[in-house]
């Protein structure tokens, strides 16, 4: 079962756990103490979910559940970073590597923002980019 998986990789959060129609929800909250940042763990048709901001996946995406833990744990430890671009509502997308290269991408295209935030889970590598600050 995905909830007792979870918390024995992270006891810490059963005490996080909730419920709702859908089954379990677990929400963690980001060392950043902003609440856009929450990791939440819901189940979707059967299905792990995870989101952080408006930003989400699920289990079945990744070639196994390890795979998916690994990228969460990625996630807690700002291996992965989260690109957010302003607007009404905010866009927010996983950045791959290499990183520049696809923020820059976003502030040349059609449509580009002047400028984009770069968040991580806990905050520590937070920052506003734009076109100028990149050296590529």
């Amino acid at each position: 079962m995905f909830a007792e998986e979870l918390f024995a990789r992270f006891p810490t959060w059963r005490s996080l756990a909730s419920s709702d129609a859908g089954g379990i929800v677990v929400e963690v909250p980001s060392p950043a103490a902003d609440a856009e940042r929450v990791l939440r763990f819901w189940m979707e048709r059967g299905e792990p979910s995870v989101a952080v901001g408006a930003w989400h996946t699920h289990e079945g995406l990744w070639p196994s559940r390890d795979a998916w833990f690994a990228f969460i744990e990625d996630i807690l430890c700002d291996r992965r970073l989260f690109l957010v671009i302003p607007g009404d509502p905010a866009s927010w997308s996983v950045l791959e590597d290499p990183v520049d290269e696809e923020i820059a991408d976003v502030l040349t295209g059609a449509s580009a923002p002047r400028e984009v935030c770069v968040l991580s889970w806990s905050g520590a590598r937070d920052r506003i980019v734009r076109m100028s600050d990149l050296s590529i």
